[in-house]
C-alpha cells in the first residue's frame, strides 16, 4: 500500500474514531457497578505512526524532497497516568507517556540521466528520508464510562520532542547494472543530520475495556486502541505534523480512600510522646468515637547527629571554618555538528569581566562552578601576563562530512575568541589547534561516551593557570538533622484537606507537603548541609498545618521552631573545641581509570599539607551512569582505595558508591566526567 493510500486511511479512522465517541456518549449508557475513587495505570502500545509533511528546506540531493506529503512508521510507546473519579461513570485523568514516532518518506522516480559509461537514459530512482523522532507528553483530558467497563476518553497532549534525526538518500534502482555518475556508485546521495524540534501539540483519545483480574475489582487489563492527531509541525525544515493509532494494553490499579481509626506508634519514639499531658498529648489510638469538629494535635521531636531525641522545637546548626577545592576540568563540550559555545557556559562582556571574582564562587555547586571555566581562566591569564593558553579542537567518530573537517579548528576558534574579546587576552599569547580526536578519548560505543569526545581541549606549561580552585568560607554543618512532626486528627469528617509546610518570616517554605483525606502520623524535615546554609540567617522559622474541611471551613495549628548557630566568636569565647571541615574533589578520572595521574598526587600533596594525623578522612568514590553498575561499583572501590593508600597514618572511612548515587546531571559530559571522581571530607580537630 503506498504512503498516499495510509494517509487517506489515517484521516478516514480519524473521523469514524471521532465521530463513534460522540455517538456513543450522547447514549449516557452506564454501568450500575461501584467504581473506585482513585486509579493509576501503567501500560505499552504499538503506534503505527503516519505523519504529513511538506518539506521547505531539508534536503542535499539533487532533487530535493519530490513529492513527499506523507510517511509511514511504527514505534512502541510506553505510559503511565492517574484517573479521578468526579462522577458517577466519569474521570478525570493526567498522564505520562514515551513515544515513539519514527518515519520513513519513499518516493520512486523516473527520470533521463547520464550514467556512468553511458549517454542518457531512463532510470528509476528511490528518494528517500527516515527520520527518527521521541517525545515525552504530558496528557490531561476525561474519560467516560459508555457501557459497563468500557471506556472512552479524549483529552490534550503536550509533547516535548527530542532533535528529529534523519537519513537523506538517493538510490538507483534501475537499471541494475547502472552507477551514478557523480560517484560511481548506485548511491548519490547519503547524508544525515539533526533538526531542533519545538514543541507540539495534539488531540488524544481512547476506547478501553476493563478486564479484571481479582474480584473485589482493584486490579485490571486494560487492552485498548487510541490515537494521537497532531495540531502543529514539530519542525520547519520537514513541517513535520506527527498522527499514530495506537494498539496497545494497560495495567492498572483502582482503590478508595479510606480514613484510619487507630493510629500506631513506633517502638523507637521517645516515651514521653506516650505521656498525658495536657494538650501536647499522642494517643496510641483513639478508641472513643470522633468528632464531627477537627482536633488537631502536633507534637515536634528533634533527633540530632548522634540519634538523641529531644522534645524541643529547635535546630542547631554549627559554623566551621572550611576549605572547598574543585578541579577544573580542562574541556569544553560542543553540541554535536556544532561549533557555538554552549549557552550554559558562563559568557560576560568585557565590562561585566572587570568585576569577576572567583573568590565569591565558594556557595556555588560544582557543576556551575565549571561552568565558569573560561572566566576563571580569563582571570588567571590577565594576573599573569606571560601565561600562554594551548586550545585545541577535536571532534567524535559520529561527527562526518564536510562540515566535520573544519569543526574542531572552528571550536578553538570559539574559545579563543571568547577570551580575547572579553577578557582583552591578546590573540598572541591563544595557540589554536585541531586534531582528529581526542588525547585520551572516551572510548564506550554508547551515544553518550561519543558526545564527550566533542570538545575543545585546554593546556598550559603554567600550572596555576588550570589548577583546581581552592576557596575558603565558613561553612554551617547542621548538628540536628531532622525533627519529626507526630500528627494526630481527631475526626469523624471524611472530606478534608491539608498542607503542612515550615517557611521564614517571607514567607519563603523551606519543606511543604499537602494531601487528601488523613494526614500522615509522621512528617520528617530533613535538614541537610544545603538548608543549614539556607536558615542560617533566621532567628527562628514557623510551622504551619492548615486543615480544609468540605464546607470550607478551615483550622490551623501553628508553631515556632528556633535556629540557635554556634558561631566560631562564642566557640572562641568559650573555649570549646572546635573542627575544620574540608571538602576536596580530585581532578577527575579519565573514563575506566582508576590510576592516579600527576594532575590527581599535585591535588593529593595539597590537600596533604591542608590536614595532620589528626585529621579523620571520609574518602567517598563514584561513577557515571554508563556501563553496568556492578562494574562501576568495583571502578570506584578501586578508586578510593587508590587516594587511601596515600594517607597512611589517618583514620579513613571508605564508602565505594559507584553510581548508586550520582553526583551530577549525567545527561551533560561534564556531568560524567565530574561524577567520574573520588571526593574527600577532612575534619581536623582545631587546638585551642
Amino acid at each position: 500500500m503506498s504512503l498516499q493510500k495510509y494517509s487517506h486511511l489515517l484521516n478516514r479512522l480519524k473521523s469514524i474514531f471521532t465521530i463513534l465517541l460522540i455517538l456513543i456518549g450522547s447514549l449516557g449508557l452506564s454501568s450500575k457497578e461501584e467504581l473506585n475513587e482513585h486509579t493509576v495505570y501503567f501500560g505499552a502500545n504499538l503506534g503505527l505512526n503516519l505523519h504529513s509533511s511538506d518539506f521547505k528546506n531539508l534536503g542535499v540531493a539533487n532533487t530535493c524532497c519530490p513529492g513527499f506529503t506523507s510517511g509511514f512508521g511504527t514505534g512502541l510507546n510506553f505510559g503511565a497516568g492517574y484517573n479521578y473519579l468526579v462522577g458517577e461513570t466519569s474521570w478525570l485523568f493526567l498522564g505520562l507517556d514515551y513515544t515513539n514516532m519514527n518515519s520513513d518518506f519513499v518516493v520512486t522516480e523516473s527520470e533521463q540521466i547520464n550514467l556512468l559509461g553511458t549517454n542518457k537514459k531512463v532510470a528509476q530512482i528511490e528518494q528517500k528520508v527516515a527520520s527518527e523522532l521521541s517525545s515525552l507528553g504530558f496528557n490531561v483530558g476525561a474519560m467516560y464510562e459508555l457501557f459497563e467497563s468500557f471506556d472512552a476518553s479524549l483529552g490534550y497532549r503536550l509533547g516535548l520532542p527530542n532533535d528529529l534525526s534523519y537519513r537523506q538518500t538517493e538510490i538507483l534502482i534501475a537499471p541494475d547494472d547502472g552507477l551514478f555518475q557523480e560517484t560511481g556508485s548506485r548511491t548519490r546521495t547519503d547524508v544525515n543530520g539533526v533538526i531542533p524540534n519545538n514543541i507540539y501539540h495534539s488531540i488524544v483519545g481512547k476506547l478501553a475495556y476493563r478486564l479484571y483480574t481479582n474480584n473485589n475489582k482493584t486490579t485490571y487489563l486494560n487492552p485498548n486502541v487510541s490515537f494521537n492527531i497532531g495540531l502543529n509541525s514539530t519542525n520547519d525544515e520537514m513541517n513535520l505534523t506527527p498522527n499514530s493509532i495506537n494498539f496497545g494494553v494497560d495495567w492498572a490499579y483502582s482503590f478508595n480512600s479510606s480514613t484510619v481509626d487507630e493510629v500506631i506508634i513506633e517502638d523507637k519514639i521517645e516515651p514521653k510522646l506516650n505521656e498525658s499531658t495536657n494538650k501536647d498529648v499522642v494517643a496510641t489510638s483513639i478508641e472513643e468515637k470522633k468528632s464531627d469538629t477537627p482536633t488537631v494535635i502536633i507534637r515536634p521531636i528533634s533527633i540530632d547527629n548522634n540519634n538523641k531525641r529531644q522534645d524541643r522545637n529547635e535546630i542547631i546548626i554549627d559554623e566551621v571554618k572550611s576549605i572547598r577545592m574543585v578541579p577544573l576540568l580542562n574541556y569544553i563540550f560542543f553540541d554535536k555538528d556544532s561549533s557555538s559555545l554552549p549557552i550554559r557556559y558562563s559568557r560576560l562582556d568585557k565590562k561585566e569581566s572587570y568585576t569577576f571574582n572567583s573568590s565569591n564562587l565558594f556557595e556555588i555547586n560544582t557543576l556551575d562552578l565549571y561552568h565558569h571555566i573560561l572566566n576563571i581562566i580569563g582571570e588567571r591569564m590577565m594576573a599573569n601576563p606571560k601565561s600562554k593558553l594551548s586550545i585545541v579542537g577535536t571532534k567524535s567518530e559520529s561527527e562526518t562530512g564536510e562540515l566535520a573537517k573544519i569543526l574542531p579548528i572552528e571550536r578553538a576558534k570559539t574559545v579563543r575568541d571568547y577570551l580575547a574579546n572579553s577578557w582583552g587576552i591578546d590573540e598572541m599569547r591563544l595557540v589554536i589547534s585541531s586534531v582528529e580526536k581526542p588525547t585520551s578519548p572516551s572510548t564506550s560505543s554508547e551515544a553518550e561516551s561519543i558526545e564527550e569526545n566533542q570538545r575543545v581541549e585546554l593546556y598550559s606549561s603554567d600550572d596555576n593557570l588550570l589548577a583546581p580552585l581552592l576557596l575558603k568560607d565558613t561553612l554551617y554543618t547542621p548538628i540536628t538533622k531532622e525533627i519529626n512532626f507526630y500528627t494526630v486528627l481527631d475526626t469523624n469528617t471524611k472530606e478534608l484537606s491539608w498542607n503542612f509546610k515550615i517557611f521564614n518570616d517571607d514567607n519563603l517554605p523551606y519543606f511543604e507537603e499537602s494531601g487528601r483525606l488523613e494526614p500522615p502520623f509522621k512528617t520528617q524535615f530533613i535538614i541537610t548541609e544545603e538548608i543549614a546554609n539556607q536558615i542560617k540567617d533566621e532567628r527562628e522559622l514557623t510551622y504551619r498545618f492548615d486543615l480544609v474541611r468540605e464546607t470550607e471551613e478551615r483550622e490551623n495549628v501553628t508553631g515556632r521552631i528556633n535556629v540557635t548557630i554556634n558561631s566560631l566568636e562564642q566557640k572562641e569565647r568559650d573555649k570549646v573545641s572546635d573542627v575544620r571541615i574540608d571538602k576536596y574533589s580530585l581532578i577527575l578520572f579519565d573514563f575506566d581509570k582508576y590510576e592516579l595521574s600527576q594532575k590527581n598526587s599535585i591535588i593529593l600533596d595539597i590537600v596533604k599539607k591542608n590536614i595532620n594525623n589528626n585529621s579523620s578522612l571520609l574518602i567517598s568514590g563514584y561513577s557515571d551512569k554508563i556501563g553496568d553498575s556492578e562494574y562501576n561499583k568495583s571502578l570506584s572501590k578501586k578508586r578510593t582505595e587508590s587516594v587511601s593508600s596515600q594517607f597512611p597514618n589517618n583514620k579513613k572511612d571508605l564508602f565505594p558508591y559507584g553510581e548508586s548515587i550520582i553526583l551530577y546531571n549525567n545527561n551533560l559530559p561534564e556531568g560524567r566526567f565530574y561524577s567520574r571522581t573520588v571526593t574527600i571530607k577532612a575534619i581536623t580537630p582545631i587546638i585551642k
